[in-house]
């Protein structure tokens, strides 16, 4: 008997696990059968889409065309979730400008030059908050790490560069967005 009940839950999970959709290839994925992809662009935000020569496209992004950067929607300083700007340089609060360790930097790579900073949220603490962005402002070469109260200088990395965080950009500047359960 309950050989007969497991078989019956494997091959119930196995046509609902099979992909298959409302049309005859099982290709469908999640979008119902339809062959559009399951995003829309808008007006402002628009979807970076990856295409085949054989049809097949797949979103790797969002871009901001008010702001001209890439974006990933992700919860913002003031709670909402926003359209922030990707990297490649992320406010760490662990390299600075100066042998005090009062001006912060933030680093990434030199072939690379910033619109925006990200600050990383602090994981730790509860609720853990959102990403706040700030200005770019002046390049530095070389940056110190604070670990506890010791400020040292880095070795020097061929291909990094390093820029000092400016004041904090307002969330409202970046493209609100709302999750919904459909």
């Amino acid at each position: 008997m309950k050989q007969a009940i497991l078989l019956a839950v494997l091959a119930a999970c196995g046509s609902s696990m099979s992909g298959g959709g409302d049309d005859d290839d099982g290709d469908a994925g999640n979008n119902g059968g339809k062959d559009q992809p399951d995003f829309t662009s808008g007006t402002r935000i628009k979807f970076n889409v990856l295409s085949t020569p054989d049809g097949a496209k797949m979103s790797t992004g969002a871009h901001d065309t008010a702001l001209g950067v890439d974006c990933t929607f992700a919860l913002a300083g003031d709670g909402m979730t926003r359209c922030l700007p990707n990297g490649p340089f992320y406010v760490t609060n662990t390299y600075f400008a100066d042998d005090d360790c009062t001006i912060a930097v933030a680093g990434g790579s030199s072939c690379d030059t910033p619109m925006y900073l990200r600050g990383i949220p602090n994981a730790a603490a509860c609720p853990a908050g959102g990403s706040r962005v700030f200005a770019v402002g002046a390049k530095h070469a070389q940056a110190y790490y604070k670990a506890g109260v010791q400020c040292t200088l880095l070795a020097t990395t061929p291909g990094t560069a390093y820029y000092v965080v400016g004041a904090e950009v307002s969330a409202t500047d970046f493209q609100a967005a709302t999750i919904a359960l459909e």
